[in-house]
């Protein structure tokens, strides 16, 4: 399940964020936010269930939902609607084979996070949640991210998946944690032995360390700030272009519609022209 200085160090975070009963049996260390989503897919998801995805989304999710024997079921997102997921579009999809849901928010690549407003409307449809956070603390103008398990309600079916990539850029190191709710956890450290064994102890020492300050997320993120706005205003001055600015992560997700190319065709264009 990892080193009991680094459960107790993500523990003491969720403590203070979402629920004060979360304490380090509620914590299992996982290779990264990756290995996190695979690992509790593995322990809830069964051959032929459904899972649910933004569309579009972070494209991992799919090979990981297939590896476990269990079919993909998009939920589309519009530009209109700022790429947030919507109760209504949920339900459209869900079938009696549908388990669980991904909500990825902020989102990788949209930059959407979703309000706490549109969470609570998905909160009211009973399934399994992989709230996947790397970016949590990416977020712009005073923004701030809301999760799923900060609802009482529904955080016995809420499961929080991050990483110290993004927060901390520490992509290479491979560690992040998923925060389960109560029960999960022995089981997750056992599926984890099987798939893993563990992460690295001095790896899970240094992101135990990184846990004690926010000072350099702090700075990296007014750099992305900084850096979001010189590129999206940037794009939007050229013709056939539109962008909006993302509310979080570091993405510019951007409208091409007006080339009349697909992404693959304009994505090669960009490429070799």
């Amino acid at each position: 399940a990892g080193i009991d200085e680094l459960r107790q160090a993500v523990a003491k975070r969720y403590a203070a964020k979402y629920w004060d009963g979360y304490t380090a049996d509620n914590v299992v260390v996982t290779c990264g936010a990756n290995e996190a989503i695979a690992l509790t897919l593995f322990a809830l998801v069964d051959r032929g269930d459904e899972v649910l995805v933004a569309d579009p989304c972070y494209p991992n999710y799919f090979g990981q939902i297939q590896a476990v024997g269990a079919s993909v079921v998009k939920v589309p997102t519009s530009e209109e609607n700022g790429f947030a997921m919507k109760a209504a579009d949920i339900e459209k999809v869900i079938s009696p084979k549908t388990k669980a849901i991904i909500i990825n928010s902020p989102c990788n690549p949209t930059g959407v996070v979703m309000s706490e407003e549109d969470l609570r409307e998905v909160a009211k449809i009973d399934l399994f949640v992989l709230s996947d956070e790397p970016y949590d603390a990416l977020v712009y103008d005073g923004v701030k991210a809301f999760s799923l398990a900060q609802i009482p309600e529904v955080r016995n079916k809420v499961f929080v998946l991050n990483s110290f990539s993004k927060t901390y850029a520490m992509t290479g190191w491979r560690v992040g944690y998923v925060v389960v709710p109560d029960g999960y956890a022995v089981h997750f450290a056992h599926l984890n032995e099987g798939l893993i064994s563990c992460i690295p102890g001095f790896i899970q020492h240094a992101a135990a360390v990184a846990l004690q300050s926010d000072e350099c997320v702090k700075s990296m993120l007014a750099d992305y700030t900084r850096r979001r706005d010189i590129l999206v205003d940037g794009i939007n001055t050229i013709p056939g272009f539109s962008c909006p600015k993302p509310r979080g992560s570091f993405y510019a997700f951007c409208n091409i519609k007006a080339f009349g190319k697909t992404s693959q065709e304009f994505a090669e264009e960009l490429l070799t022209k």
